[in-house]
C-alpha cells in the first residue's frame, strides 16, 4: 500500500479535513480490534515456538524440532503447520511412514495449502506408494506450482517407464535456476540425450588457416558424455550434395569443447554452418 500511496504531511492534512466534514459520532471499533488482537496475542508464542523449530530443522537438528512441534500444537491444536513441521523434521530423519502421518494431520486442519501436498507426495514416493504420490503432487502443483514437485512427478515417470511425460515434467523447469533445475537438467540429459542429441550437443564452424572446415562441439549438459557424432553436408566442386560422417574420440566433460578439423573446403567465415549433430550418449 505505502508502495503506491506514500505517507505524507500533505496526505495527513487531507485525511484531517476530509474528517473534519464528516458528521459527528461512529464506532470506532476499539473493542472488537482489542479482542482480535487478544486472539492474535495469545497465538503469538505458538508461532514464536514454529519460528524456534524452522530454525533448528535448518540447522539439522530434527529431534529439536519436534520437541518445538510438540510444544506448539499442545498450545494451538488447530494449526496444521505445525504438524507440517513435524513432518518436516521426520521426513529429514528418512522416517517416512511418520512424516506422512504428520502431513495428513496439516491437510485435516488446512486442506488448501499446497506444502502439505507436496511433502506427503513425496514422503509417498520414499514409501514406493507412487500412485498415491502422483496424486498429492498434482494436487500441490493445481494450488501452486513448483520445481520439486515436478522433479518429484518426472522421476516417478522414469521409474514407470513413462519416458515422455517424465520428460515434459523435467522440461518444465530444468530452465530455472537452483540445485533442482540443475538436477532436472541431468535427468533430462539421460532420458532425452541419444534421442535429441542435438538439443544437448552445441556446434560451431570456423576455417582454419587454410579455409578449410572446422568444428566446434560443446558438451552443453553437466555430466560427462562421449559417442558424439556429426555429419558434414556440403556441395562437392562437381556440384553434387555429399555429406561426411565425423565421431570425436573421447568423452567430453560437462561444458568442454572439442575441435575436429575436417579438412573440408573452403569454408568462409560467418557462412552457414553445414553441421548436423546425430549422435552423443551419456557415460555410464
Amino acid at each position: 500500500m505505502f508502495a503506491s500511496h506514500p505517507p505524507s504531511q500533505k496526505r495527513v492534512d487531507a485525511n484531517i479535513a476530509t474528517a473534519a466534514g464528516l458528521p459527528a459520532g461512529g464506532e470506532t471499533g476499539a473493542e472488537s480490534f482489542k479482542a482480535a488482537m487478544t486472539k492474535t496475542m495469545a497465538a503469538k508464542p505458538a508461532y514464536d515456538l514454529f519460528d524456534d523449530g524452522r530454525k533448528l530443522l535448518d540447522e539439522g537438528k530434527p529431534e529439536e524440532a519436534i520437541e518445538k512441534a510438540n510444544e506448539a500444537i499442545a498450545l494451538l491444536p488447530e494449526e496444521g503447520h505445525f504438524y507440517a513441521l513435524r513432518g518436516d523434521a521426520r521426513f529429514q530423519n528418512k522416517e517416512y511412514n511418520m512424516a506422512e502421518t504428520n502431513y495428513d494431520s496439516a491437510i485435516r486442519h488446512r486442506d488448501g495449502y499446497f506444502y502439505y501436498y507436496l511433502q506427503r507426495g513425496r514422503s509417498r514416493e520414499e514409501l514406493d506408494d507412487l500412485v498415491d504420490a502422483k496424486s498429492d503432487l498434482e494436487k500441490s502443483i493445481n494450488l501452486l506450482p513448483t520445481t520439486i514437485a515436478y522433479y518429484s512427478l518426472g522421476t516417478i515417470a522414469a521409474a514407470e517407464g513413462e519416458t515422455e511425460t517424465a520428460i515434459e515434467h523435467f522440461e518444465k523447469i530444468a530452465g530455472g535456476e537452483g540445485d533442482v533445475a540443475v538436477a532436472a537438467r541431468t535427468e533430462l540429459a539421460k532420458l532425452d540425450l541419444s534421442r535429441n542429441p542435438h538439443k544437448y550437443v552445441q556446434k560451431r564452424c570456423d576455417p582454419d588457416e587454410s579455409g578449410n572446415l572446422v568444428v566446434s562441439v560443446k558438451n552443453n549438459t553437466n555430466i560427462a558424455i562421449d559417442n558424439v557424432g556429426f555429419v558434414v553436408e556440403y556441395t562437392d566442386a562437381s556440384g553434387r550434395r555429399r555429406s561426411e560422417s565425423r565421431r570425436i574420440p573421447a568423452q567430453l566433460k560437462a561444458g568442454e569443447i572439442t575441435n575436429v578439423n575436417t579438412r573440408l573446403g573452403p569454408y568462409t567465415a560467418g557462412s552457414n554452418c553445414p553441421v548436423r549433430i546425430t549422435s552423443a550418449s551419456i557415460v555410464e
